[in-house]
């Protein structure tokens, strides 16, 4: 089985390198709905909460999506 060396000189299982890939792809996926939250909260302010169509295509989303994060900010 593969091993990582330790801050104490112990072997680390391959499943702890698992869980930091993760940890690291979970990141990026909150990154990427903070960058999402804000695109919408600044087309909000151009065309207003009951235009979604119009701010879901400004930011190249769904609709759905648009609603949710709307909904969220309430």
């Amino acid at each position: 089985m593969l091993g990582y060396p330790s801050k104490a000189g112990q072997k680390l299982k391959a499943s702890h390198h698992i869980l930091v890939l993760y940890a690291h792809a979970k990141n990026n996926t909150t990154q990427k709905i903070r960058t999402t939250r804000k695109a919408i909260i600044t087309e909000v302010a151009k065309y207003g909460k009951q235009s979604i169509r119009k701010i879901a295509s400004a930011i190249k989303s769904t609709k759905s999506s648009v609603y949710r994060q709307i909904k969220a900010q309430k």
